[in-house]
């Protein structure tokens, strides 16, 4: 089933609505923002909202690939590990900072 894209307007309108609001659970939410190739609520509330669907933490440069986070949430497969999620990063780019 293809999900409808909504229109920059139409992200934009939902959310200086806050429309998301109107979403019974963040799990709900998470799985609508996450068909949806524009952001229609604060990226803090869908950060949270796929915490909470996949019940871990969820690293930023995971939701450059929404496809696997929902491959995940519908167990085709399973969570990356913390070496997965840092090899998505170009190495230039990566920084590891330990205590």
């Amino acid at each position: 089933m293809t999900v409808r894209q909504l229109t920059r307007e139409e992200a934009v309108a939902l959310g200086e609505a806050q429309a998301w609001r109107s979403f019974l659970s963040l799990p709900a939410l998470a799985l609508a923002q996450l068909q949806q190739e524009r952001l229609f609520m604060p990226f803090e509330v869908f950060d949270k909202a796929v915490v909470r669907l996949l019940g871990r933490p969820v690293y930023k440069n995971e939701y450059a690939n929404p496809a696997a986070l929902l491959a995940e949430y519908r167990g085709e497969v399973k969570a990356p590990t913390l070496e997965e999620v840092l090899a998505l990063i170009p190495p230039e780019k990566l920084i590891v900072v330990t205590p």
